[in-house]
Order: C-alpha cells, then sequence, then structure tokens
C-alpha cells in the first residue's frame, strides 16, 4: 500500500494520515515531525513530494518505483544486493567523529557524478582508501549512476592535512566526472558562532553579497540552492533560532537552517580540482572567521560589510586562507 506525506503542503486532499514509518524529518519536503513510507530501510523520501524520476540500480530504466530502493517491480533482486560494497544508503547518519580543534567543525558533502556506473564501486573504495575514517560514501539519487561523499567535522587546519588530491586523481582515473546535477554542500556546526549575532552577520554576508558569492561557488541553482528575497527577510528571526518552517522556507535555499545542529551552506558545484575544493572550505571558514569580531561600528562606518571588506579581511590573513584568496582570484571574484 503507498503511503502519503502529512505536512500540509504536500499531503494529497484526500489523505489525512500515512500509512506506514514515522520518520522525525521529511527529507523531500523538510517539514518536521511529517510521517511517510513505505517501510524501507533504503531510503526516507516522501514519494508524494518527490516528482522526480529514477534509474533502476538492477535492470537500469527509468520507472516510478513503489519506494526509494530504486528497484522498479519487474526487478527480481534484493535492493540491498544491488548497492555497491561500502556504498550506504541515503539516510544512513553515522554518529560523528570529530578531526581537529573546534569551535569551527566542517562537514562536507561532495556529490560525484560517474560515466558509468560499473565502476562506482571501485571509486567508493578509492575514496575510503585515500581518505579513512573521514569519510563516508551515500548513494544519491539526484545522480544518475553517481554518489556521494560525505566527511566527519572536520576544523579548517585539519581540513588541510586531508589528502583530497589523491582521492580526485584516483576517482577522476576511474571516470569520475564534473557533472551540472552534482553539487557541494558545507555544514558548518551552529556552535561555532559567538550567538545570534554572530549568525545574523554572517548570513548577512552571504545575502549583501550574492553577485560575488554566486562566482564563489561557480554556480546559481534556482532549483537547489536558491538565493530567495523571503529568506533574506527572515535573516533576525532565523539567527535567533526560528524555526525555518515557521518563516515560510523549505530546506532548499542558499543556506539551508532547517538542521538542528548545523547551517548548510548548498550554493557549490561539485568539483573534482583539489584547489578548488580547498578553496572552497577556507571561503566557509573564513566567513565564519570574519564576521566574528565583525562590530555594528565596522559596519555603519567602515563598510564591513562590503565584498572588498571581506577580501581585505582575507590579504591580511593569507598565510590562513591562502587557498580561498587563490579561489576567488579565478572567479574573479576579488
Amino acid at each position: 500500500m503507498p503511503a502519503y506525506c502529512t505536512c500540509p503542503s504536500c499531503r494529497p486532499p484526500d489523505r489525512d494520515t500515512a500509512d506506514d514509518t514515522v520518520y522525525p524529518t521529511c527529507d523531500q519536503c523538510g517539514t518536521p515531525e511529517g510521517a511517510y513510507g513505505p517501510n524501507c530501510n533504503c531510503y526516507d523520501y516522501c514519494d508524494t513530494c518527490d516528482q522526480r524520476e529514477y534509474r533502476c540500480r538492477c535492470c537500469g530504466y527509468c520507472e516510478r518505483y513503489p519506494c526509494r530502493c530504486n528497484v522498479c517491480e519487474d526487478c527480481d533482486c534484493d535492493p540491498c544486493e544491488c548497492r555497491d560494497e561500502g556504498l550506504e544508503s541515503y539516510g544512513f547518519k553515522p554518529t560523528p567523529l570529530f578531526h581537529g580543534d573546534g569551535p569551527l567543525f566542517m562537514g562536507l558533502e561532495l556529490e560525484v557524478e560517474m560515466g558509468g556506473r560499473s565502476s562506482r564501486g571501485d571509486a567508493v573504495t578509492a575514496v575510503h582508501d585515500a581518505l579513512g575514517d573521514l569519510v563516508y560514501c551515500k548513494e544519491d539519487s539526484s545522480l544518475n549512476t553517481g554518489f556521494e561523499i560525505v566527511t566527519h567535522p572536520m576544523s579548517w587546519p585539519h581540513a588541510l592535512t586531508v589528502p583530497w588530491g589523491t582521492m580526485l586523481d584516483d576517482i577522476r582515473n576511474l571516470g569520475a566526472i564534473e557533472h551540472d546535477n552534482a553539487g557541494l554542500h558545507v555544514h558548518v556546526n551552529r556552535t561555532a558562532f559567538d550567538g545570534p549575532c554572530h549568525v545574523y552577520r554572517w548570513m548577512k554576508l552571504f545575502y549583501r553579497n550574492e553577485r560575488q558569492v554566486a562566482r564563489v561557488a561557480r554556480r546559481r541553482s534556482e532549483q537547489w540552492a536558491p538565493f530567495r528575497s523571503n529568506a533574506r527577510a527572515a535573516i533576525k528571526e532565523l539567527a535567533k533560532g526560528r524555526s525555518a518552517y515557521s518563516q515560510g522556507l523549505d530546506r532548499y535555499q542558499a543556506i539551508n537552517t532547517a538542521g538542528a545542529s548545523t547551517f548548510e551552506l548548498r550554493i557549490f558545484a561539485s568539483t573534482l580540482s583539489l584547489p578548488t575544493l580547498t578553496g572552497t572550505l577556507g571561503f566557509v571558514a573564513s566567513t565564519v572567521d570574519y564576521t566574528r569580531s565583525l562590530t555594528t561600528q565596522d559596519i555603519a562606518q567602515r563598510d564591513g560589510w562590503l565584498w572588498m571588506s571581506y577580501v581585505d579581511f582575507l590579504r591580511q590573513r593569507s598565510d590562513t586562507y591562502a587557498p580561498t584568496l587563490n579561489l576567488l582570484e579565478s572567479t574573479c571574484a576579488c
């Protein structure tokens, strides 16, 4: 029996309840305490909200599926047996392992598309071999034959010690490609901020400099990470800890504030370039660093929210944020 999401934004008018499993959050529409199903351990999507099509991992045909296992009804197979070794389901969320010293920790989600599904298992193995317990790999149904590389939380100094180049070279040699469907997300722990005013200054820096930020991100995504005017208007309430949903927002924003413990920057295009990857992580770390000490006087009298004020901050700390300065120069964002 099919299941239906109970959240008001996507519940069919003739349905009041879900038929199967209840989960804490609907991954597709983002409504807290939504109920959706069916009872499937492979994916935790809201079927009613989800209008996309997916490719069956068993037979390769594009179909609509009765559950997020991505297996069509004609396939006689166990969906979990179809998953490459070392590749977790989309809903896999292990206990975080923190690498480095705080207060700032970043978690990277790098979506990688493969030229062919046959090489995906080897690429997953290569990621684990290169990065060890820093990462895990998950299925991602927004990709055709790719997967998602997810890191545990890490500090910026620790990120500089990670052998990203080895991992990127290995998966590129195995058929990984840069694709418009793939993105790069960075999570920042909420406890990295000194308080609501710090969060407010940080979010304002992004929304007031959308054009330059989009250059650094190397894309604009109205579908997955838009800069919406209602989100910008809600920054003060979001910084105070108000729920994104109470402000009429879902998780598909430039800065997703729906997470209980992190803010998620969704704006970046995926990359297989080492300078771009490290520059992106440094960009996120530096914006938190810059807005931490930004005062009202800085903003009112010294143009503290202007992009060039932030760039000057980077230049004064070029030893710490050299990868970020290089990224800004390469994307004409200086």
